[in-house]
């Protein structure tokens, strides 16, 4: 990495407050085991002589995408995304992101191996994905799936329906889980009737 000169920007929370998408008790619960995860990063970075190559931006990735990375107008050759592992939230991180991904971008979800994150890949377009694979990353035993990007149009509607159905669950679900498992199954309804029309 250092070799390249390639900036790398990490984007976390960092102990911040909770957004819409966090829970509460989960934030609570990290918060007890280290209360200075920020710092911790700071001097690991320090450490391993990165301060030049590595920015940190203390925020959600979901804001962020609306502050320096639209602003810039990034291009994104790496996506790692390791962020909230729901459903929705492993999605959206992808969804935002993925309009600044250069053509042959490496994409990488980690914790492969939790179901949520798993459905979250499986609602990406197939057109854009090109050698995907699943690796083991060391640590417990968790896998990540890995996929080069490839750019293009197809089905761009589909990702977009796919993120306001995902959007509208995760608004639903704090007030009616019974209903969000309903809707669950609704997007692989649609896309099994849409892949028997091809």
């Amino acid at each position: 990495m250092a070799g390249n000169g390639v900036t790398v920007h990490s984007i976390d929370p960092w102990g911040l407050p909770p957004s819409s998408m966090a829970s509460r008790k989960t934030y609570q619960d990290k918060l007890r085991i280290n209360r200075n995860t920020f710092g911790q990063f700071l001097q690991n970075i320090k450490e391993a002589g990165l301060e030049t190559l590595v920015v940190p931006h203390r925020a959600y990735a979901h804001t962020s995408i609306a502050g320096f990375v639209a602003k810039k107008n990034l291009k994104i050759g790496l996506l790692f995304i390791d962020g909230d592992h729901s459903e929705w939230g492993a999605y959206t991180d992808y969804f935002l992101y993925s309009k600044y991904l250069t053509e042959g971008a490496t994409v990488v979800f980690h914790d492969y191996g939790a179901k949520s994150v798993e459905r979250a890949v499986s609602r990406i377009d197939k057109s854009k994905i090109r050698d995907g694979l699943i690796f083991g990353t060391g640590y417990e035993g968790r896998e990540a799936f890995a996929f080069k990007y490839i750019k293009n149009d197809r089905k761009g509607w589909l990702e977009k329906i796919s993120y306001y159905e995902l959007s509208l669950r995760n608004r639903i679900a704090k007030t009616f889980p019974v209903i969000d498992k309903i809707m669950a199954i609704i997007p692989y309804l649609f896309k099994k009737i849409t892949d028997k029309r091809k």
